[in-house]
């Protein structure tokens, strides 16, 4: 599933193509990526965050959060 498709449109307005976009379990982890940064950040030295880890844990959350939809929780 795309989190965000390109539409394309004929001249009568009817739809041609329905296609790129980013996938939504991308886009889930992104922000989850972004929020566990930020927590990372304020509780551990800058040099010690565990990049591996953390993208890791925004596809876990992400995962999560895709489960969730489908289920319609």
């Amino acid at each position: 599933m795309k989190a965000f498709p390109t539409i394309s449109f004929d001249s009568l307005g009817q739809i041609t193509s329905f296609d790129g976009g980013m996938e939504l379990r991308d886009y889930f982890a992104c922000h989850a990526m972004q929020s566990l940064i930020n927590e990372k950040y304020w509780h551990e030295p800058r040099g010690d965050i565990d990049v591996i880890n953390i993208a890791t844990d925004s596809y876990r959350m992400a995962n999560a959060m895709m489960e969730a939809r489908k289920n319609g929780k």
